[in-house]
C-alpha cells in the first residue's frame, strides 16, 4: 500500500485540531485532516457540545419569560427550537468543513484513524484504507458520550437518551429523568424545566456540586428546586423497564429502602469518556484515563506527536482547547513562550438558568493551601440590572487575599455571570489588586456594577457574609 506524504496530520476536527490545520495551510504547509464522522465537522462543541445546547438553553430561557399556558404550547415552542438548531449546527458544520476542504493544500478523510508507527496513519472508512505520513501528527480525538453506569435494562429501554441523542428529541417529554448530577445532566435539567417538563435528578453522590464551596452550592440547588427540579441524591439506580407510555425507574434512596418512579424519558449523563481508544497506539505514553503524557508545550513521549485538547490532558473546556492551538504554534515557531502553565486558571461557566461561573481557588481551598484571606458573600439582589432583568436569585462571592491584595479565586451565580467572570480572571492573570475592579468606572445600571459592589465590601468584612 503506497503512503501518502503530508508535512502535518491532524486527527479530529475539533477547535484546537481545525486552528492548526488553517493555520499550517496559510504558510503553505500540505495537511491532511482525520474525521471520524462526516456529522463531526467542526468538532464536538459545534456538533454534541456546548454550541447546541447552549443554543436550547438560551430558547428554553425565553420560552419561559413567554409563560405558555398548556402543555401544546410548550410542546410546539420546544420543536420549534429543536428545528432551530438543527437547522444551526448544519450550516456551521458546512461551513466549517469548506474551510478547510477547499484549500488546495488540505485534504480531509473520513474515517477512523489509528498509529501504525510514530509518523504512519492508517485511515480506515470500512471499505478503504489510506496510510498517512507526516512530519508533525495532533491529536485531537475529543470525547464521546458513552459513560454508562451499570443499569439493568438500560440497553433494553427505548427512552433513554444521551447528551448528544436527547438535543434531537422532537417531543418534549411530560417527565424527564436525569441520572447523573454533575454539570452535563443540570445543564440539562435547568433547561427541561424551563421547557415545562416535569424534571428528577438522579445521583449517587450524597453532595451536590462538591466541587463549590457549600454556600455557593447549596444556593444553586435551592433556585433549582423553585424551579421544580426535584433532587434525589445519595440514590443509586438499579434497574429500569418499559411500560407503555415511558419507563419505571427502580431505585434505592439515601437510607438503602426501595424506591420506584416512572418517567418518559430517561437522560443518562454521567459524564463523557475520551476518544483515544481508536488511535490504538502502544507506544506512546498514556495515562489512566486514555489522555496522552504531554510536557508543558503539548508534546507526546514522541517529539513529532502533539496532543490536545481532550486528547491531551483529560477533561477540558472548549476555551482552553482552543489556547492548545496557540502553544502548539509557538512551539513549532521554536519561540516555546507559550506553555500549559499559563493554563492553571481558566474560568468555566455552567449554563444553569440563571449561569453559575467559577475561577480561581474556593475558600474551602484556599484555607487548605494556607492563605490568609477575606471571603465575601453577596446577594444579587442588591444589583440594580438584576432587578431589571427579573433574575434576583444567585450570589456572588470572593476570595481575596489579606496580605496581597490578589484574588485568589471567584463563583458568581447572577445572570451574564459567564461575561463577568472574564473580568475577574483577566485581573487574577495580570497579579493585579482586587483595588483595580473596585476602583473601575462602568457604566451605570449594567451587570458589571456587580464586581465593583462585590469588590467595594472586601475592605470592611473579613470572612462575613452580608
Amino acid at each position: 500500500m503506497d503512503t501518502i506524504q503530508y508535512d502535518a496530520i491532524v486527527i479530529g476536527f475539533g477547535e484546537a485540531g481545525k486552528s492548526i490545520v488553517a493555520d499550517l495551510a496559510n504558510r503553505g504547509n500540505t495537511v491532511a485532516m482525520i474525521e471520524q464522522s462526516k456529522g463531526s465537522y467542526g468538532g464536538k462543541c459545534i456538533n454534541i457540545g456546548c454550541i447546541p445546547s447552549k443554543n436550547l438553553i438560551q430558547e428554553a430561557s425565553q420560552i419561559k419569560k413567554c409563560q405558555l399556558k398548556n402543555y401544546r404550547q410548550k410542546a410546539k415552542a420546544y420543536r420549534q427550537a429543536i428545528e432551530k438548531k438543527r437547522q444551526w449546527e448544519s450550516a456551521l458544520r458546512n461551513e466549517h468543513v469548506h474551510t478547510l476542504a477547499d484549500r488546495e493544500n488540505v485534504t480531509v478523510y473520513n474515517g477512523v484513524g489509528s498509529f501504525v508507527s510514530d509518523s504512519v496513519i492508517a485511515v480506515n472508512d470500512g471499505d478503504d484504507e489510506w496510510r498517512l505520513t507526516g512530519t508533525h501528527i495532533f491529536i485531537n480525538t475529543g470525547f464521546v458520550a458513552d459513560n454508562e453506569p451499570p443499569i439493568k435494562g438500560l440497553h433494553e429501554s427505548k427512552h433513554v437518551f444521551n447528551s448528544t441523542s436527547i438535543m434531537n428529541l422532537k417531543q418534549l417529554p411530560r417527565r424527564i429523568a436525569i441520572i447523573g448530577a454533575g454539570s452535563v445532566g443540570l445543564e440539562f435539567a435547568s433547561m427541561y424545566a424551563n421547557f415545562g417538563s416535569k424534571v428528577m435528578v438522579f445521583d449517587s453522590l450524597n453532595t451536590f456540586m462538591p466541587m463549590e464551596d457549600r454556600d455557593m452550592a447549596d444556593t444553586v440547588k435551592e433556585v433549582m428546586e423553585r424551579q421544580g427540579i426535584d433532587f434525589h441524591l445519595g440514590t443509586i439506580v438499579e434497574k429500569m423497564k418499559d411500560v407503555e407510555r415511558g419507563s419505571i425507574i427502580y431505585y434505592k434512596d439515601q437510607t438503602g429502602h426501595p424506591q420506584e418512579m416512572i418517567t418518559e424519558v430517561i437522560l443518562i449523563a454521567p459524564g463523557r469518556t475520551l476518544n483515544t481508544k481508536e488511535l490504538q497506539s502502544t507506544d506512546i505514553q498514556q495515562n489512566e484515563n486514555g489522555s496522552f503524557t504531554v510536557d508543558g508545550h503539548l508534546q507526546s513521549s514522541f517529539p513529532n506527536v502533539y496532543a490536545i485538547g481532550n486528547a491531551g490532558r483529560g477533561s477540558r473546556f472548549m476555551h482552553a482547547s482552543l489556547d492548545d492551538y496557540r502553544i502548539v504554534m509557538d512551539d513549532l515557531e521554536v519561540q516555546r513562550n507559550k506553555t500549559t502553565k499559563e493554563q492553571e486558571i481558566v474560568p468555566y461557566s455552567l449554563f444553569f438558568d440563571p449561569p453559575f461561573s467559577r475561577v480561581g481557588l474556593t475558600e474551602k481551598e484556599a484555607k487548605e493551601q494556607g492563605y490568609s484571606y477575606k471571603a465575601i458573600l453577596i446577594p444579587v439582589s442588591y444589583i440594580q440590572k438584576a432587578e431589571w432583568l427579573e433574575v434576583t436569585e444567585g450570589k456572588l462571592k470572593v476570595i481575596v487575599d489579606e496580605m496581597s491584595g490578589l484574588i485568589l479565586g471567584c463563583a458568581l451565580f447572577c445572570a451574564e455571570s459567564q461575561e463577568l467572570i472574564n473580568l475577574i480572571h483577566q485581573a487574577m492573570k495580570s497579579n493585579q489588586s482586587y483595588e483595580v475592579l473596585r476602583d473601575q468606572i462602568f457604566t451605570n445600571e449594567i451587570m458589571s456594577e456587580a464586581v465593583h459592589d462585590l469588590f467595594k465590601t472586601v475592605k470592611d468584612l473579613k470572612n462575613e457574609t452580608i
